[in-house]
């Protein structure tokens, strides 16, 4: 006499469905490593000087830089001479008497992040909210056509809101942004939806031990 229990396959097939359903559900997309918003700004700040670097004559390598970033936006600082060394620049100290350097002054007006409405990714998966990052303001090089230059780049993804707090940096206010409160009827519908599916395989469970 074989005492061995045997699942019906009908029941294989519905327990299969259901526990291929739940997974569905309760996993989210895996995400790559997300970038702070620091760095974010720092690839916006690369935009900004590669758009004043453009408007350089080619003859043209060393560069009196005047920087306007208050105190707020004092970081990008390094960030600005490194990117126009990059572009084959010498920067000369703005006092310099040197007469064939070029003069840039280059203005930081406005940084800041906002998040969009959160929502789930997936029935049961993690918060998510649509990260923008903004940066803006001008250069103009004054003796060279002195004509004021705009500047304004963006970029916008997708973050966890549990990501929130390692990728802004309290020691720089402009990173932080306003967190959207959370939808109330994800929060109310997916207890139920929980205790039901928990009910459903225990029904099962009992149904097919029955058989």
């Amino acid at each position: 006499m074989n005492n061995n229990f045997q699942i019906p396959k009908l029941y294989k097939k519905r327990l299969n469905f259901f526990f291929i359903l739940f997974i569905f559900f309760s996993t989210g997309l895996t995400h790559s490593q997300t970038k702070s918003n620091l760095e974010v700004f720092y690839s916006l700040i690369d935009s900004a000087v590669a758009s004043a670097s453009k408007q350089i004559p080619a003859d043209k390598k060393d560069i009196k830089l005047n920087l306007s970033l208050g105190n707020l936006y004092s970081i990008f600082e390094n960030r600005i001479i490194s990117d126009l060394s990059k572009e084959g620049k010498k920067i000369i100290p703005a006092d310099s008497s040197k007469s064939i350097a070029l003069t840039l002054n280059f203005t930081c007006e406005n940084a800041d992040v906002n998040y969009g409405k959160m929502y789930r990714d997936g029935l049961f998966g993690a918060f998510h909210v649509r990260r923008t990052v903004s940066i803006s303001g001008n250069y103009i090089f004054p003796y060279l056509k002195a004509k004021l230059q705009n500047y304004d780049f963006s970029i916008s993804d997708t973050v966890k809101v549990s990501e929130i707090k390692t990728i802004e940096n309290n020691s720089y206010p402009f990173t932080k942004g306003p967190i959207p409160s959370q939808p109330f009827l994800p929060s109310l519908v997916e207890p139920v939806i929980a205790i039901g599916a928990a009910a459903i395989a225990v029904i099962l469970f009992f149904t097919v031990r029955s058989k």
